[in-house]
């Protein structure tokens, strides 16, 4: 389709004094032209008063070189009185005569009173999402003595050996030896963020929701969701260790199946199986005989030795368990034991308790960024970060975990 510059025909026609022509066919060719030197069209692809105004100007500026604004209003009124009083651009009867239902004085004098949305009863209170339980910061201390900007932290051993031995003459002396390792672990950042728009959060706020708080509640759940996952898994990807799935952690499968307890022979079965959990760590480390342990294992396997009772008694699993192993005080749940091994195989962690007890490295906590604005102050963002270290057990030998099959 050949070009046709609307401004450059407007303009011939001004040329010799036909403005009332010249806005005519202007008006006629930036319907069709959709490049008229940048005008803005309205929705029927005609131009609007203001805007044959403003072609008319332009054209009487660049090719007459005169502007005469009267002329040219007085034109432009004539072609849009003409636009009006066209066949095509009036109401016909049909659309001016407006069935009963449009009309606004055909109101029903016998309809309710009540609009249906008057009627209708909203609770208050709005329902949240159930989060999985978090329970590694429940279960275990968190070290925050790695400063901010430390890419790794490092735990050192000091190690010794020697016998000594009868004195004879002429023999030599035996010495002892002493020496040092040490244990290197990353720091890596995590990050997540939050978005606001303008014009959203007004309409939030309308709806007496807040926007900005709401996500920034979200922010901090999933950041704790992230850290608790990878306080108990790791990152092998990252270098990070996890409480269960530390590389060096002794592991155990017990043969014995736990489910309800019918007679006093599976009670008896049962509650060996218990000490033997506890007894195999003991037995490895006799030091530890005196010092505190946990005992920690899936809700579903706790719950079960606290409901199933010895035959013709109201003694538990729990209870016999515990009253045989007094450096165990009592049993703790964690979640993110159970089904650890595949579906209906729970996990036991058996662990050092005190100074020795595995520590959550958490170099920064939960930060948040100052606001920053964007799109000319219509977006805003903000970001958020935590540094963590993962997990350190400094007796890693110590400590166990089993792998056990429930049928409760």
């Amino acid at each position: 389709m050949q070009y046709i510059d609307p401004i450059k025909s407007a303009a011939s026609l001004t040329r010799g004094g036909g403005t009332v022509e010249a806005a005519a066919h202007l008006h006629k060719v930036a319907g069709t032209v959709a490049a008229a030197r940048n005008m803005r069209l309205d929705s029927a692809g005609g131009m609007g008063y203001l805007g044959l105004r403003h072609a008319l100007q332009c054209a009487a500026k660049a090719y007459v070189g005169v502007e005469d604004t009267k002329r040219i209003d007085a034109a432009l009124a004539t072609v849009m009185k003409a636009r009006v009083d066209a066949p095509e651009g009036r109401l016909d009867d049909k659309s001016i005569n407006l069935s009963g239902s449009d009309r606004i004085d055909s109101a029903n004098p016998s309809a309710t009173l009540a609009l249906a949305r008057e009627l209708e009863f909203v609770y208050s209170d709005v329902l949240r999402e159930e989060r999985p339980a978090r329970s590694a910061k429940r279960l275990f201390d968190v070290d925050t003595r790695v400063p901010a900007g430390a890419k790794t932290h490092t735990i050192r051993r000091f190690e010794g050996s020697g016998e000594a031995k009868f004195w004879r003459n002429g023999m030599e002396v035996p010495l002892v030896g002493i020496g040092r390792d040490e244990e290197t672990f990353n720091v890596k950042h995590a990050v997540i963020g939050l978005e606001l728009d303008f014009f959203s959060n007004q309409a939030s706020a309308f709806a007496g929701i807040g926007e900005y708080g709401e996500k920034v509640s979200e922010t901090i759940d999933a950041m704790e969701e992230f850290e608790n996952i990878l306080f108990w898994q790791g990152s092998v990807q990252n270098k990070l260790l996890g409480v269960a799935t530390y590389p060096w952690l002794p592991k155990r499968v017990i043969a014995e199946a736990f489910g309800a307890i019918t007679t006093l022979a599976q009670f008896e079965a049962d509650v060996a199986a218990l000490h033997d959990m506890v007894n195999e760590v003991l037995d490895r480390n006799p030091g530890m005989i005196n010092g505190p342990l946990r005992f920690i294992t899936s809700p579903r396997f706790h719950r079960g030795l606290a409901q199933n009772s010895k035959p013709e008694t109201d003694l538990t699993l729990e209870q016999r368990f515990l009253n045989g192993q007094p450096q165990i005080s009592s049993i703790e749940d964690a979640p993110e034991l159970q089904n650890y091994g595949g579906t209906g195989v729970d996990a036991v962690l058996i662990l050092p308790d005190g100074p020795k007890a595995p520590k959550l490295v958490t170099p920064t906590p939960f930060t948040m960024m100052p606001l920053q604005s964007s799109n000319y102050g219509f977006t805003t963002s903000q970001a958020a970060y935590a540094s963590f270290g993962g997990v350190v057990m400094r007796d890693v030998l110590r400590t166990s975990r089993i792998e056990v099959t429930v049928n409760y």
